[in-house]
């Protein structure tokens, strides 16, 4: 039976400066219909004990009350771009700082 369960869950890996969107009918602030929106923030997650439940603050920095679990959260799509973009960039400036060197260097052996 535990095999059984083990394939289905999918567990969240969401660590501490994570961005997150928390899930409007989890936090029962609005009353829910079709044209409430299904989530909420961004958050920032600033603790995780590592088993699912989180502390998250707003974008402000003010305190969210209680803790949330990893199944009312997801990770913004925000963050995520924001991380490649990120990664690209860095890629690019070692890529141009490269191709920098190569050109001076074949600079000064065309004209010593």
């Amino acid at each position: 039976m535990q095999r059984h369960y083990g394939k289905t869950v999918r567990i969240k890996d969401l660590k501490p400066d994570d961005l997150v969107l928390r899930s409007n009918a989890a936090s029962g602030k609005e009353h829910q219909d079709k044209l409430t929106p299904e989530w909420e923030g961004p958050y920032k997650i600033v603790w995780s004990n590592g088993k699912g439940s989180h502390k998250l603050v707003d974008i402000d920095g003010k305190d969210v009350p209680r803790t949330w679990n990893s199944m009312q959260l997801r990770i913004t799509m925000l963050f995520m771009a924001s991380q490649r973009y990120i990664e690209t960039r860095s890629k690019l400036h070692v890529l141009l700082q490269t191709l920098d060197d190569v050109l001076l260097q074949s600079c000064f052996r065309l004209f010593p």
